[in-house]
């Protein structure tokens, strides 16, 4: 849900009735309250004081306050069960202060914000520990059940706003929920509530925003205004994605992806290439050197055929970068199967102007300083060899280059291989506003070279002029 409902709040009062509450376990409750940081933690403990001690000093003791003596039964960092062995107690990601142990019910507060190894290690140390110990509870006759059941279990419960990445602890419990609740996996212990606006909404209309706010926000129109979540969302200070996310309780992605997973699954096919027809090729080398893609694109009538070809072939170890030998024996490789000829300029004389003209193909387009040995070497055998920016350094080409690929899936005149990892890409691209238009970039932490390879390689196939083929016997040439 989004922020603002008192979840770190509701919380802390469930912490309370698994401590004393009518179900709370019949003997040695501990209940471990946990956060990703300390001040957090902090803010999570005082919420179970409040739910117990209520507001004294305003004249609004809790009304279990006179059972829980603050410095008796209420300390610093624990609260204990009076008359009896049971604490609640609180825990964090920052100093390994957290041990496992036998808790009856572990609650964790902001989920989105467990993203460092040692936090995900709290979440799964905590999943652990509360099945080391079988929990009876306190089984009240008002719930009717038979003389002699009990009810029984440990608790783990945690309650987020919406992260900024589905690639997270939070998305992998978001992914599972949505299965258990359309019934594709069968998980009775696992109980999904999930207060999330459609992304269907037009945000720019007043009504439908409206809807969005009331659908994310379970206490819209109560104690949250509904029309300080509106001023929240359209603040042109904050940024749409943050918006989304903490106010419309969303994926940023689900409002920012460019392609449609659905458009780009459905445009999965047979990619064999001609080698009589041109191909058009795009080196694409990752900013961090480790990673890299070649996209290879053909036109067959109206359609594109492309493929993508991903380094390092075997996994590097440590700092090591890519061997950039790799990428040359493909592009070679290439040479050999595709020598279709294309336009590419070339210099007749040193010295001497350029001049289009054809040239053995494929057209190899890459970009950056990676790749310029080689392409200095290939050109210098008189391969066609372009050095175009298809990356967010030349973000309008980008852009154009996306635009036809998204126009060619939508229309099916796209085919590509059944590649997951070139799918996973495709999807890590998003559109971010700028003052001249949306441009393309990958999610935070995402690798999307290859994705901008094929955008590369598609636009080149697409709009490169095409070399003349001489027609045998006439000594004039025709183009295709």
């Amino acid at each position: 849900m989004g922020k603002g409902n008192a979840k770190t709040e509701r919380i802390g009062e469930l912490g309370d009735m698994e401590l004393f509450g009518p179900v709370a376990p019949e003997r040695s409750p501990r209940v471990v309250l946990s956060a990703a940081s300390y001040d957090q933690s902090i803010e999570l403990f005082n919420a179970a004081k409040l739910g117990i001690l209520g507001d004294p000093d305003h004249g609004r003791p809790g009304p279990l306050a006179h059972l829980f003596p603050e410095g008796d039964r209420v300390l610093e960092d624990r609260i204990l069960l009076p008359g009896g062995v049971g604490r609640i107690e609180r825990t964090t990601t920052v100093g390994g202060t957290n041990d496992g142990g036998k808790p009856s019910a572990h609650l964790f507060d902001e989920l989105h914000e467990y993203q460092t190894e040692a936090a995900r290690r709290l979440f799964v140390v905590g999943s652990k520990g509360i099945h080391k110990r079988r929990v009876i509870r306190k089984t009240p006759r008002e719930l009717g059940l038979p003389e002699g059941v009990k009810l029984w279990g440990p608790l783990l419960m945690a309650i987020s706003t919406f992260g900024a990445s589905r690639d997270s602890l939070l998305g992998q419990l978001y992914e599972h929920g949505v299965a258990v609740a359309k019934g594709e996996i069968r998980d009775p212990g696992f109980l999904f509530l999930c207060w999330e606006s459609d992304a269907r909404w037009n945000l720019d209309d007043d009504e439908q925003l409206r809807q969005a706010v009331l659908e994310a926000n379970p206490e819209a129109g109560g104690f949250l205004p509904v029309s300080s979540v509106v001023a929240s969302v359209r603040d042109p200070v904050i940024p749409r994605s943050e918006a989304v996310r903490y106010n419309l309780a969303r994926w940023p992605d689900a409002e920012t992806r460019w392609m449609p997973g659905a458009t780009w699954d459905g445009t999965k096919g047979d990619v064999s290439l001609d080698a009589a027809a041109p191909v058009f090729v795009n080196v694409a080398v990752a900013p961090d050197r480790r990673s890299a893609a070649i996209a290879e694109a053909q036109r067959d009538g109206e359609r594109i055929r492309v493929r993508v070809s991903h380094f390092p072939e075997k996994p590097l170890a440590g700092d090591e970068l890519l061997e950039v030998g790799e990428l040359e024996r493909h592009v070679t490789k290439l040479r050999k199967a595709f020598p279709a000829r294309v336009l590419a300029p070339r210099r007749l004389r040193p010295g001497g102007s350029e001049k289009v003209l054809p040239t053995p193909g494929p057209e190899i387009v890459y970009n950056g300083a990676v790749f310029e040995g080689s392409a200095q070497r290939f050109r210098a055998e008189g391969a066609a060899v372009l050095d175009v920016p298809y990356s967010p350094r030349g973000p309008e080409r980008l852009r154009q280059a996306g635009d036809v690929l998204i126009s060619l899936a939508e229309q099916k005149l796209l085919v590509h291989a059944d590649d997951p990892e070139l799918a996973r890409q495709i999807g890590d691209v998003v559109e971010r506003p700028s003052a001249s238009g949306a441009y393309l970039v990958g999610r935070a932490g995402a690798l999307v070279v290859a994705a901008f390879a094929t955008m590369g390689a598609v636009h080149r196939a697409m709009t490169a002029p095409r070399a003349p083929v001489m027609q045998p016997g006439s000594g004039f040439g025709s183009f295709r």
